[in-house]
């Protein structure tokens, strides 16, 4: 593609060059590459836990540059992990195993996604993790009934 004069302008007032927009031009034109996901984000593997001591100054640092910054607000994917997660933060937080099973609780709500959810939880690619997790902090979950398990 070629660009104007113009076009070229606009672009350095936006702080981008030619180049970067025709990278992101082929990468609309080719798609994003898909990723593969190995195992899950966790302390030490991606994400970092500070301590009191550190978060103090992590916090003293960020109010000592405020006024410098250009603040923006971050919000990731548009809020589709909210709408993706919706249902089963609202079955966690109103359905009680002593008072209904899994299933009807799924036909009381209707929920297709939570029913979803449900039908598809041992394809996530952490499913295993979670199992393991499971097992350590609740080593009587083998015994518990389907109802409990979920």
């Amino acid at each position: 593609m070629k660009f104007s004069d113009k076009h070229i302008l606009q672009l350095e007032e936006h702080g981008l060059t030619v180049d970067a927009v025709r990278q992101q031009l082929q990468m609309f034109k080719n798609g994003i590459p898909k990723v593969d996901l190995v195992e899950p984000a966790t302390i030490e593997n991606g994400i970092f836990q500070f301590n009191d001591a550190q978060r103090q100054d992590l916090i003293n640092n960020y109010e000592s540059k405020v006024e410098t910054l250009a603040i923006v607000k971050f919000v990731p994917a548009s809020g589709a992990a909210t709408r993706m997660f919706k249902a089963l933060y609202q079955f966690l937080n109103t359905y009680d195993s002593k008072k209904e099973s899994v299933n009807s609780y799924l036909n009381k709500t209707k929920d297709s996604g939570l029913k979803l959810f449900f039908v598809g939880l041992e394809k996530f690619p952490f499913y295993n993790q979670i199992l393991q997790k499971i097992n350590t902090t609740c080593p009587d979950f083998k015994s518990k009934t389907n109802d409990e398990q979920k």
